[in-house]
């Protein structure tokens, strides 16, 4: 439910659940309360919420703190594949 606030126009449900599996979300983890998840999956759900708005530059501080190696590769893989801009302070 968090996750859809963040639906732009001509997403639907499966672009949510779509962006949840690519940052390592299982089928068990979307019903979740996002008060019950854990700091490293509240990172995962704040760059899910980026990933959701498409910005056009990224603005990043210490993107890594609290996510397990998994997630580190997995955001290393979205970052060389995203078309904007990045700045790492």
């Amino acid at each position: 439910d968090w996750m859809g606030q963040w639906m732009q126009e001509g997403d639907d449900e499966q672009v949510v659940r779509g962006t949840l599996g690519r940052l390592l979300f299982g089928a068990n983890d979307i019903t979740k309360s996002v008060k019950i998840i854990s700091g490293g999956e509240q990172g995962r759900m704040l760059f899910g919420k980026l990933m959701m708005n498409k910005p056009n530059i990224l603005l990043m501080d210490e993107p890594t703190n609290h996510l397990d190696m998994e997630s580190i590769e997995s955001l290393n893989l979205a970052l060389e594949n995203y078309e904007g801009t990045l700045l790492f302070v």
